[in-house]
């Protein structure tokens, strides 16, 4: 128990020297502000980076959506296209069938 309010303690210490640092931050030195640049310019360029690769990436994901889609609609033509050719055939033969019987019929007909 002793130790868990010592930890408490030091930890409540320790809070309040981070406190003091951001309330009375040190004032920097002319080497410690070029750092200080050189890394914000470091960390802006590495998320230009990252974003611009991102970007990047969402084209040619809409890109290769975009074909995909351009195959399925080329797909559905074709499938369309093949089903009205095998519906007129499916008429074509219809109609010779029925007109071959109506002459059969005829020649019948003439016949008697």
């Amino acid at each position: 128990m002793k130790e868990d309010v010592k930890l408490l303690q030091n930890r409540i210490q320790l809070l309040k020297m981070e406190e003091k640092k951001v309330r009375y931050p040190q004032p920097l030195t002319t080497v410690q502000a070029w750092k200080k640049i050189e890394e914000t310019k470091k960390k802006a360029k590495e998320i230009m980076t990252v974003r611009q690769r991102n970007a990047e990436i969402a084209k040619q994901k809409e890109s290769r959506m975009i074909e995909k889609q351009n195959e399925e609609r080329m797909l559905q033509e074709r499938n369309l296209n093949m089903r009205m050719q095998r519906k007129e055939e499916i008429q074509m033969k219809l109609e010779q069938t029925v007109g071959k019987k109506r002459e059969q019929a005829n020649q019948i007909k003439m016949e008697n």
